[in-house]
């Protein structure tokens, strides 16, 4: 997010409206051992896009991006 741009505030169901407006959190949507799929978008807003991470030697890595378009499940 900040190679991006963006400032992350975390995780959306913890950021704080007197302090996150303007900044990007995210929603983990799905988990297994060594994948996760996030949605993410701005603060108190509809999410924007997808992301994958898959981990590799310890690191989670965002392995491919997808906008979110309405209502359809990730393409992973």
């Amino acid at each position: 997010m900040a190679r991006k741009g963006y400032t992350y505030a975390g995780d959306c169901g913890s950021t704080q409206l007197e302090t996150d407006v303007g900044k990007y959190c995210s929603s983990l949507y799905e988990k297994q051992p060594a994948l996760r799929i996030y949605s993410v978008g701005p603060t108190f807003s509809e999410y924007t896009t997808w992301l994958l991470l898959r981990q590799s030697s310890g690191t989670w890595r965002v392995t491919a991006a997808a906008r979110i378009t309405g209502m359809s499940p990730p393409p992973w």
